[in-house]
């Protein structure tokens, strides 16, 4: 997993933190380790002074899609688009 830390314009000049490539090993899924890097990586940008984490997944990860919103994240408040090189 991997968090930036995105300057920012709006929001009285408060950053983003952007989560991507959160991956736990299957044999190490639901033991708490997700949980624990996400709470670090929240935390982390919180002393950054964002004023919000956003973060994007696979759209056929239903799993991880249910992990993220049991955490707080709210999976239908924005739509993420890509262009592949």
């Amino acid at each position: 997993m991997y968090i930036y830390i995105i300057p920012n314009l709006s929001n009285n000049g408060k950053s983003i933190g952007f989560i991507e490539n959160v991956i736990i090993d299957e044999k190490y899924r639901n033991k708490g380790i997700g949980k624990k890097l996400m709470e670090m990586a929240i935390e982390y940008a919180r002393e950054n002074n964002c004023y919000k984490v956003t973060l994007q997944s696979g759209i056929k990860r239903t799993e991880a899609h249910k992990f993220y919103e049991k955490i707080g994240f709210n999976g239908g408040s924005k739509r993420a688009f890509e262009l592949r090189f």
